[in-house]
């Protein structure tokens, strides 16, 4: 699937993401070290839940807690093989 489509993809990796939704890279990754958007670790790759991402967009962005205050917690994830 090298330089193919993602559709029907339900993990994407940070460029993937980046192509398929037109958001910088740089913007992902800040993203994801600030833990604003869950993420599945494999090693040293990141890889982003479709879901995840487009809930993220649909809030409008920064996830906030029941108090209304911006959480800082990491939603990372690792996978042990």
């Amino acid at each position: 699937m090298k330089g193919g489509a993602t559709v029907g993809k339900t993990v994407l990796t940070i460029r993937e993401c980046s192509k398929e939704y037109q958001f910088p890279e740089f913007g992902l990754r800040t993203l994801i070290k600030t833990g604003k958007i869950p993420v599945i670790s494999c090693g040293n790759r990141c890889y982003i839940t479709r879901k995840a991402f487009e809930d993220y967009i649909a809030k409008g962005g920064e996830k906030k807690s029941d108090t209304g205050k911006t959480t800082g917690k990491q939603n990372i994830f690792k996978l042990e093989l």
